[in-house]
């Protein structure tokens, strides 16, 4: 079975297996049926012995239309609609088919614009576009199927591929060895932008004065999980060998399926300025502006969320649904000076110099996440003892007493 030196142990016994072979009566039916999903070693050696081709493709639609309409000659409009659709399969360049991941993904952006002269040194140029991007990572079950490839494997209680409509295999960590499963696949994710934005600028003398705002209103959704399927973690703990408690079906770490629940999040991001360009002399400019930035707190759409208060003990919100809970305090303090300066030394020479404040608000996708703290979804990890391992393929959560010899 093995012939590296290593010995393998056998966990009923404490004692090598003689020869460093298993007996095929204690091989589990299980890891013999996940074998299928690897490909045949075409290489010399026990390690890195198998070359193959892995190509992806990447499929791209896209279609961009604008219409401009002059009113007179101090008002221009124009609307701009683009659409790209993608399909990228093995994005990742997998040489086992089983792990191999696709991306499908749409967008839909829509931008209208309204410029107006008002006079000959003021204009106002207004904006409001949305944007929505559905991006999905499915494995090839879900693309290909068969839908119920998991729970075919006979595991007690790893049938979440039909259960929670997840196709695919359970997550299978093998040490030092290519797993299988692909945990953090079909995630469906969409995020969407309405924005909104004015400029009114006025030029005066040795003065350009621009002053106006930036609204905008994101959202993600996302239905995710680290390993929804379920993970089965094999380590040198048990027999020495990774493969071997693999072969054996004796993991170090087990995880059961969960359900992956729709978190959706959202908040605003808005930003209010003004500023002055400012030419004192020909050769001296100045920019003078201020920017306040004010973010509302990331909110759940879909009521679905929990964290830990800030006791670190508490789990909030303590009903749920709780549609509109604020992850987060508001602030709004975020006062950002922009500050910029020109100094023309020759005229080969500038100077050039500048002093700003910024703010970057908290990732919106980490907070969708949040749906799968508990009570909504909680998770237990079974952990096997090496010295007398009782969890396996046949009995994930454990049995009562050690393994047969």
């Amino acid at each position: 079975f093995w012939q590296g030196s290593t010995p393998i142990i056998n966990p009923s016994t404490g004692q090598p297996f003689p020869g460093n072979i298993i007996p095929s009566s204690m091989l589990s039916p299980t890891a013999l049926n996940l074998l299928k999903y690897y490909p045949e070693a075409n290489l010399p050696g026990v390690s890195n012995n198998y070359q193959g081709p892995s190509p992806n493709t990447d499929n791209v639609d896209q279609f961009l239309t604008r219409v401009d309409q002059n009113i007179g000659n101090k008002i221009r409009l124009n609307l701009r609609y683009n659409w790209h659709d993608s399909f990228g399969r093995n994005v990742f360049n997998a040489a086992i088919p089983a792990t191999q991941v696709t991306q499908p993904r749409v967008n839909n952006n829509w931008l209208g614009g309204y410029t107006h002269t008002l006079k000959p040194n003021l204009l106002n140029d207004f904006k409001i576009g949305y944007h929505r991007v559905n991006f999905d990572t499915l494995n090839p079950f879900a693309v290909d199927g068969p839908a119920d490839a998991g729970s075919s494997l006979g595991i007690p209680g790893f049938d979440g591929d039909v259960k929670y409509s997840n196709p695919g295999l359970p997550s299978i960590n093998i040490s030092n060895f290519a797993g299988l499963g692909a945990g953090g696949t079909n995630w469906y994710q969409f995020d969407t932008t309405f924005q909104m934005s004015d400029v009114l600028a006025y030029s005066a003398g040795e003065h350009n004065l621009r002053a106006g705002f930036d609204l905008r209103r994101l959202a993600t959704g996302r239905r995710a999980a680290n390993d929804p399927r379920g993970l089965f973690s094999f380590t040198n703990d048990i027999t020495g060998y990774s493969m071997a408690a693999f072969m054996l079906g004796l993991p170090r770490t087990v995880i059961p399926p969960t359900d992956q629940i729709q978190g959706h999040v959202g908040g605003w991001r808005n930003g209010f300025f003004v500023n002055d360009v400012w030419q004192p002399s020909r050769d001296l400019t100045l920019s003078l502006g201020l920017r306040y930035e004010m973010n509302t707190p990331v909110q759940t759409y879909e009521g679905l969320a929990t964290m830990l208060d800030t006791d670190l003990e508490t789990i909030i919100p303590t009903t749920l649904p709780s549609k509109g809970f604020q992850f987060h305090e508001a602030n709004y303090k975020d006062w950002g000076p922009r500050l910029g300066a020109t100094y023309r030394l020759s005229e080969k020479t500038v100077l050039r110099a500048g002093f700003g404040i910024y703010y970057n608000p908290n990732q919106m996708n980490s907070f969708t996440f949040l749906t799968n703290n508990p009570p909504i979804a909680a998770v237990t990890t079974y952990t096997n003892d090496p010295s007398n391992p009782t969890l396996s393929f046949d009995n994930p959560s454990g049995v009562a007493g050690p393994i047969t010899r």
